[in-house]
C-alpha cells in the first residue's frame, strides 16, 4: 500500500490509526457542541461560532499531543510502556477497573483543567489580536434587538470564560461517554 514511499527511500513509520483516528472523532464533536455553546451564550454567528470553537480545539488539541510527548519522556520505563501500549494497542490490562477510576479520574480532571487554561488564554490572544468583538447575529425586532444588546454588554472576560468552561464541560462528558462507548464496543458489552 506504501510501496510509493520505499521508492522515496522514505522509512515507514508505526502510526497510532486508532489514535489519530479517534482524536479526529473527537474533536468534531468537541468543535460542534462548544460552538452551539458558545452560539447560544454569546450570541456569537453560526459560522464565527464554529471558528472560534474550531481554532481553540485545533490549539488546545496540538498542545496536549506536545504535552503527552514532553512527559512520556519523564515517566519511569514500566509507565512509559504502558502509555504507549495503551496509545498503539489500547491495552490497560495491568490495572484492575477500580485502579483505571482512580487514576483516570485525576487525570481527566487535571486535562480538563489545563485544557481550559490553554483555551481561555488562546481566546483572549484572539480577540486581543482582532482588537474587537466578534460579530454578532442581528435582528429586526425589538426583542432581539434588546437580547442583541445584552449580549453586546455581556461580553466580559467572567461572561467569556463561564461560557467557555460550560462548553468544555459539554464536550468532555461527550468525550468521556464515546470513550465509554468506544471501549463497551471492543470488549463487547454493549
Amino acid at each position: 500500500m506504501f510501496d510509493f514511499l520505499n521508492q522515496l527511500n522514505i522509512p515507514l513509520m508505526v502510526l497510532p490509526l486508532r489514535a489519530i483516528v479517534l482524536q479526529g472523532l473527537f474533536l468534531l464533536v468537541t468543535i460542534a457542541i462548544e460552538a452551539r455553546v458558545m452560539e447560544n451564550k454569546l450570541g456569537l454567528s453560526p459560522r464565527g461560532s464554529v471558528q472560534f470553537a474550531t481554532l481553540l480545539n485545533l490549539v488546545s488539541t496540538v498542545g496536549g499531543w506536545f504535552l503527552f510527548l514532553g512527559a512520556e519522556n519523564f515517566l519511569p520505563e514500566s509507565g512509559r510502556l504502558e502509555l504507549i501500549n495503551y496509545i498503539f494497542f489500547d491495552d490497560l490490562s495491568r490495572f484492575s477497573g477500580s485502579q483505571l477510576i482512580a487514576l483516570g479520574f485525576p487525570v481527566v480532571l487535571g486535562l480538563y483543567i489545563l485544557t481550559f487554561i490553554l483555551e481561555s488564554q488562546i481566546l483572549n490572544l484572539l480577540l486581543f489580536a482582532l482588537a474587537s468583538k466578534p460579530k454578532l447575529k442581528y435582528e429586526t425586532t425589538q426583542v432581539q434587538y434588546d437580547r442583541q444588546q445584552r449580549y453586546k454588554s455581556s461580553w466580559t472576560d467572567r461572561f467569556r470564560m463561564n461560557t467557555l468552561l460550560i462548553a468544555n464541560a459539554y464536550s468532555y462528558t461527550a468525550v468521556v461517554l464515546l470513550l465509554l462507548v468506544t471501549k463497551s464496543m471492543r470488549t463487547g458489552a454493549l
